[in-house]
């Protein structure tokens, strides 16, 4: 699981450590090399935030708001090698855009 972190493009973060004797250790153990994840907001749905809407989100009662995911690009590295790289949809980030429900 992944939450990511308010007001921050990019993140690393070490997810474990890896001995070639002793396989996966947890990020306390000083035995093996790091794993490390690195994640940055890609911004796509960022022109969203500058959306005109036609209805005033203040004067609607029934209102929904829903996060259009984002995409990041996320890299694996292992020591100083980088062993992963791919762009995943993260539901965290993204642009928060409100739907209003008519009541006529």
């Amino acid at each position: 699981f992944y939450i990511p972190k308010q007001g921050t493009d990019l993140e690393r973060n070490e997810i474990c450590r890896f001995s070639d004797n002793n396989g996966f250790e947890d990020m306390q153990s000083s035995w093996g090399q790091p794993i490390v994840m690195e994640i940055k907001d890609l911004q796509i749905t960022g022109v969203l935030d500058h959306l005109q809407l036609p209805v005033s989100i203040t004067e609607s009662k029934n209102t929904l708001y829903y996060r259009i995911p984002d995409v990041a690009s996320v890299k694996i590295y292992y020591g100083s090698l980088q062993v992963v790289e791919s762009e995943l949809k993260v539901f965290q980030y993204g642009t928060l855009v409100p739907y209003s429900v008519s009541t006529k």
